[in-house]
């Protein structure tokens, strides 16, 4: 903003040549930033949380614009307030409905949330600016309801199809012609293909934030096993540079159009209005797809209202919202639109962005604050105080739990265990259920994620993978244990710095789960009663 300021004190001439610009920021800033997190994200995250993430993207995303909306509209007719009409404020619904990807990326990287929360977030975020956009453009040519969902549900998916057809392409072109002695040529490869499926949507009228993002995801998952390891670092260390550069030039970007964007329309009353209403919609379309959402799930599924909450506060706007309000500013109705959109933008991200990591301290959603919060047998996990007695656990039933049958088991059914002795393990979203004297680690797959790994696993990865990166693929693909292996030993080395007991390594939490009752000796015992006290 200081930048800006400067700017405005000086000739015109300066002032245009920084002046926010809607397509800079579509076609050159954003799809940098959209290509590295999908190449980036965990997918297994990703398509467990599928459903609450479409939920979200579209019903919430729609929710939350029609309230924006008519608040807007009705708040309109008081005193000192520009007065809209119901279409101007439906598309001020639409437009302030999208939360900006760049800045949600930007802050959870930073605060390290909790996996699910972060597949939750960034999910929505990343889909709903199609929505928005979609229901943008169905408001301002009056298209009928019908043709709305319609439209926005079409656009959708042909633009998954659209980038996933160009990750496949791209993975079969580098399967079958390899280029791994020239790690230029396999960057070059992978940026521009990825990069002119967004050029092809958006020629096309469909969404190339939708597509890109997929077509990362894609390539991200399948593509990049085909290139060297001097390509990877290569697309890593570019694609990563890019984006980092977009980021901090969008945040410098809008910052400086609060002083350089002609026409701006500054009315007090209409902004802080506008900033309480859109907070207002936020949380209907939060709040009530979650209530609609839990009610139909397992409760070991559902979301917790701390997620709720930080999922609300989170709702960031950015650039989209800007860019939007850019496009229909001739009158001065919607120049008032346009100047309470960028205060709503420039006071989300200053404030809520700075408040993000207190707030997400206090309500206990990132992974290092969920860890000092729970406290058990590995000085790690407990959310009763006492656990679980073991006179009272069904060993009947879930005696054998830590065996393989029992992991790749798909119904596994808890409700005879305690709500309060459960909880999903903060990295990889199993389920942990706590025993006074013992800690069960059980895996459980829903139908959806179970499908998407057997497909992948079965068809397209032989279809997709040369076979000397198969080989190497699979090997990675199998290391889940792995993963609690390093992990045990990394809080095991902790425990040993800061002078607390050891947490059991993988294999020995599995030993000692399948210890039956009566082998567990009177040493064990008393040991594990000096711990509990």
């Amino acid at each position: 903003m200081l930048v800006g300021l400067i700017i405005y004190l000086v000739p015109d001439e300066l002032e245009g040549l920084v002046t926010f610009d809607p397509e800079v920021f579509f076609y050159v800033l954003l799809p940098p930033i959209l290509l590295h997190a999908g190449m980036t994200m965990d997918s297994f995250l990703f398509f467990r949380y599928i459903g609450p993430i479409l939920t979200f993207s579209f019903f919430g995303t729609a929710l939350t614009a029609i309230t924006t909306g008519l608040l807007q509209w009705v708040t309109s007719f008081l005193p000192f307030v520009t007065t809209l009409t119901l279409k101007e404020s439906l598309l001020f619904g639409a437009l302030i409905s999208a939360t900006d990807t760049v800045t949600v990326l930007a802050i959870f990287k930073e605060i390290d949330v909790e996996p699910s929360l972060y597949a939750l977030v960034f999910g929505e975020s990343a889909l709903n600016d199609a929505i928005a956009i979609t229901l943008f453009n169905v408001v301002e040519s009056y298209t009928g309801l019908q043709d709305a969902v319609g439209t926005s549900v079409g656009v959708f998916f042909l633009s998954i199809l659209l980038g996933v057809g160009v990750a496949v392409f791209c993975s079969l072109l580098t399967k079958h012609i390899p280029v791994t002695d020239d790690p230029v040529m396999e960057t070059c490869l992978l940026l521009l293909l990825s990069y002119m499926s967004y050029l092809i949507a958006e020629v096309s009228h469909l969404s190339g934030i939708v597509t890109i993002l997929t077509c990362g995801i894609v390539q991200g998952h399948y593509t990049i096993y085909n290139v060297s390891h001097q390509g990877k670092e290569l697309i890593e260390g570019v694609l990563g540079m890019f984006s980092f550069f977009a980021e901090n030039f969008i945040f410098g970007y809008l910052g400086v159009s609060i002083f350089t964007y002609p026409g701006l329309e500054w009315e007090v009353s209409s902004m802080f209005l506008g900033l309480f209403n859109c907070l207002a919609g936020r949380a209907v379309g939060v709040f009530s797809m979650s209530f609609i959402l839990n009610a139909v799930r397992a409760e070991r599924n559902q979301i917790p209202f701390r997620q709720q909450t930080m999922m609300w506060f989170s709702g960031l706007r950015g650039a989209v919202a800007f860019a939007l309000a850019i496009e229909n500013s001739e009158t001065r109705e919607s120049r008032v639109i346009l100047a309470t959109t960028l205060f709503i933008v420039i006071t989300t991200v200053y404030v809520c962005g700075s408040l993000a990591i207190p707030v997400a301290e206090y309500l206990q959603v990132t992974s290092e604050s969920r860890k000092a919060a729970d406290t058990v047998l590995d000085a790690e996990v407990s959310l009763t105080g006492d656990g679980f007695p073991m006179d009272e656990f069904p060993m009947e039933k879930y005696g054998e739990m830590g065996t393989d049958e029992a992991l790749d088991d798909m119904e596994v059914d808890m409700s005879d265990i305690p709500s309060d002795s459960v909880r999903l393990d903060g990295e990889s979203g199993a389920p942990i259920v706590m025993g006074r004297f013992e800690m069960t680690k059980v895996i459980v797959k829903n139908r959806v994620e179970e499908f998407f790994y057997s497909f992948g696993h079965n068809y397209l990865t032989p279809f997709l993978i040369r076979r000397p990166s198969l080989d190497k693929y699979e090997r990675m693909d199998n290391t889940e244990d792995d993963v609690y292996s390093r992990r045990a030993s990394q809080d095991s080395r902790r425990a040993s710095q800061e002078g607390r007991p050891r947490r059991r390594s993988s294999a020995q939490d599995d030993q000692f789960v399948r210890t039956p009752l009566n082998a567990v000796s009177e040493d064990d015992l008393s040991a594990a009663g000096s711990v509990f006290g």
